[in-house]
């Protein structure tokens, strides 16, 4: 084989290295953004709390309303500030799963409140990650759509779609990254250090 020929194929090789390094990069952080921004609930925003009391009319109600009235007005703590008693969020959060070649199939049965034990578990796809495959990130919960229609505070114009829009800036600072000689560390150094 001729020099220019090996240099051709080294050429490649590193082409091919460097796109798969530019993949997992852009995974991992498309990951990050839509976990981070994914809403952990909190019944105290919920607009329909199944704890809350029934109030029927404004005025001499006994039972909740009553317990409620005495708790807003003395300022202790009522039935309807209790609403939630027990819940924990973090299960849309959870509930992301990332898949390569086929989507997830499934709900989990679990809590991730800040989102680490997901990304961690999410590690494992990202370092085998390769130009070309086909990559999945699913939340198959019943409400996952309704959050991303913009029914929670936390997420007024979903979570997904605000990722997609800033696709094109999460792929150039990837290639950027590459050809300016970042290591996986640095590139996850530098996403832990900054909250990215």
């Amino acid at each position: 084989m001729s020099t220019f020929a090996l240099q051709i194929s080294a050429w490649v090789e590193k082409t091919k290295s460097n796109a798969d390094q530019v993949t997992r990069y852009a995974l991992m952080e498309i990951d990050k953004r839509i976990i981070n921004r994914s809403p952990v609930g909190d019944p105290k925003y919920w607009k329909h709390n199944p704890n809350a009391p029934k109030v029927f009319g404004k005025f001499g109600a006994t039972g909740p309303k009553k317990d409620w009235q005495l708790g807003f007005l003395s300022g202790e703590t009522s039935s309807y500030r209790m609403g939630g008693a027990g819940y924990v969020g973090g299960r849309f959060r959870a509930n992301w799963q990332m898949s390569i070649g086929t989507p997830a199939g499934g709900v989990l049965d679990a809590i991730d409140q800040d989102g680490k034990a997901t990304l961690d578990s999410h590690a494992i796809v990202v370092s085998i990650a390769k130009a070309g495959q086909v990559f999945y990130l699913m939340n198959n919960l019943p409400y996952a759509q309704c959050i991303e229609r913009g029914w929670s505070r936390q997420a007024p114009v979903g979570v997904v779609a605000l990722t997609v829009v800033e696709w094109n800036n999460i792929v150039n600072d990837a290639v950027n990254g590459v050809r300016a000689g970042t290591s996986v560390a640095d590139f996850k150094q530098g996403y832990e250090s900054y909250g990215l």
